[in-house]
């Protein structure tokens, strides 16, 4: 199906990767159900249909659900990426364990401290947020804690990948493909995409790590009284720079996942050529400069920042079209793939990832932005490449290992669940665009009449997404206890063909 470099003889322990990859992934895919209870509820609330939340709840159960989905994706994202790449490398378990402990220990700070300390300012806590907002002082510190702690786990695992593929490939240069950029004759014959995506992503990782500790530790002193007051501006620069850079995160590596399983199911392998190291290696130094885009109103900034987070936003649109879409598309094309559960996922995933960049990119434009950037125009097209495009990735990997893991046979019905969950997303996802092009503002707990038809007709969308995610998710853990005994001997995720178990 693949070359050479696809089929390595799997480490001695990759049976306990994988029991690392179901823990995180099945962890993160059940707190997703209950965060997206949290946010029915507001789109409920914001409807009118029902009075739930007060709007001092409204904001706590926002900041929860948008903190936690953010973490429960990076966690099931470097979970999967874990099982993929851990075929290729050896991975040091106790770094991954380590990981999870980590992140566990964050999400339970930020999950107390919004809903018992009362914080509600989200992660843009921006001045003079988030010490005066009229809830609990030790509610700051703890979320900020809990984030702390999420970043730590994500340094570990950074660290750990840098540290594995490297010296696998026989140098960080070598790992990062530079080799065949700058010398047309060199040939990596280890070398695959999944290894220099590995790189690409987890430098910048590194990099968001440094970035949310700078914003973190301000706090933290402001917090003890060692210092009175920090400058504003530096402040919002590295909050913006590290949670933009840990979305970008979670999403590069959900979408190794996807260059991992489609090359199994339709039998073409994902040939690593120069066009695609240099698309790679642009997200390590791309990425880390395009959360200028968030700064545009602060005109106190050089005005070459906000000229850089517009091309520089335009120029990151690159990889994601070179590789994921043209990539993508033409593995499924006349590949006579089976459609399955996995396979249908994938292929909404290349679509709300493409348009919810396309969304973003045209938020990212100055003009735009002036007009869009303060209405659910934002959250339309969050929720659209996350959603739609790195979650979906993370779902239809854990659908499909758990069934290659427990070997057990399909119900071609469960595909209803996949297009349940692709057409309640998609609509979903519209009506916040649509309530965008209509300047309804965004954060807003309580709807004017003339708004709420937008969150009514969001609402039956969500719960279409809802069957979809709890069908396939039931699927799912009763094939869990029989993956989880085959990883105790020799086990393998790669569904060869995809249809080795029957198609569903």
């Amino acid at each position: 199906m693949s070359n050479s470099a696809d089929h390595p003889a799997l480490p001695a322990n990759y049976g306990a990767v994988l029991r690392f990859t179901l823990v995180s992934m099945t962890f993160a895919f059940t707190m997703f159900v209950i965060m997206g209870i949290f946010g029915l509820s507001m789109r409920i609330e914001q409807s009118g249909l029902l009075d739930l939340l007060a709007p001092e709840l409204f904001y706590q159960v926002m900041t929860l659900h948008g903190l936690s989905m953010v973490s429960l994706a990076l966690l099931g994202s470097i979970g999967g990426f874990a099982a993929v790449i851990g075929r290729r490398v050896t991975l040091d378990v106790r770094w991954l364990w380590t990981t999870f402990y980590f992140f566990f220990t964050g999400m339970m700070f930020v999950l107390f401290s919004t809903l018992g300390g009362g914080f509600a300012a989200a992660w843009t806590a921006l001045y003079p947020l988030p010490f005066h907002g009229g809830y609990a002082y030790w509610g700051v510190v703890g979320v900020t804690i809990g984030i702390g702690f999420v970043l730590l786990g994500l340094l570990i695992y950074c660290v750990l990948l840098i540290r594995s593929v490297s010296r696998a490939q026989g140098g960080i240069r070598n790992a990062l493909g530079w080799p065949l950029i700058f010398r047309r004759t060199a040939h990596l014959a280890n070398l695959t995409i999944l290894d220099v995506l590995a790189m690409a992503v987890a430098i910048p990782g590194v990099v968001c790590v440094v970035a949310g500790y700078v914003w973190l530790i301000p706090l933290w002193m402001q917090a003890s009284g060692a210092v009175q007051s920090i400058d504003v501006l530096f402040m919002k620069n590295f909050d913006y720079l590290f949670g933009h850079l840990l979305v970008n995160l979670t999403i590069y590596f959900a979408a190794g996942l996807m260059y991992f399983l489609l090359p199994a199911y339709t039998g073409r392998p994902w040939k690593l050529g120069p066009a695609y190291v240099l698309a790679l290696n642009s997200i390590t130094f791309i990425v880390p400069i395009i959360y200028l885009h968030h700064l545009y109103q602060d005109f106190a900034q050089p005005l070459g920042f906000q000229v850089l987070g517009q091309i520089g936003t335009y120029v990151s649109v690159i990889p994601v079209i070179l590789i994921t879409l043209f990539g993508g598309l033409s593995q499924y094309y006349r590949s006579g793939i089976r459609w399955d559960v996995t396979t249908i996922l994938l292929a909404i995933g290349l679509w709300g990832w493409m348009f919810g960049g396309m969304a973003a990119a045209l938020d990212a434009t100055i003009a735009v932005n002036q007009v869009m950037h303060n209405t659910l125009w934002i959250p339309g097209h969050f929720h659209t490449y996350f959603l739609l495009g790195a979650v979906i990735f993370l779902w239809g990997f854990l659908f499909s290992i758990t069934r290659t893991l427990s070997g057990a046979r399909g119900d071609p019905r469960t595909r209803y669940a996949a297009v349940a969950y692709g057409v309640g997303g998609a609509g979903f996802t519209l009506v916040f665009l649509a309530s965008g092009a209509f300047s309804i503002p965004r954060r807003y707990a309580v709807h004017l009449p003339q708004w709420q038809g937008f969150a009514m007709t969001a609402v039956p969308f969500i719960l279409l997404l809802g069957s979809g995610i709890i069908w396939m998710g039931y699927v799912m853990l009763s094939r869990l206890s029989r993956a989880w005994e085959r990883t105790r001997g020799p086990a393998d995720i790669l569904p060869f063909g995809g249809g080795a178990h029957g198609q569903e």
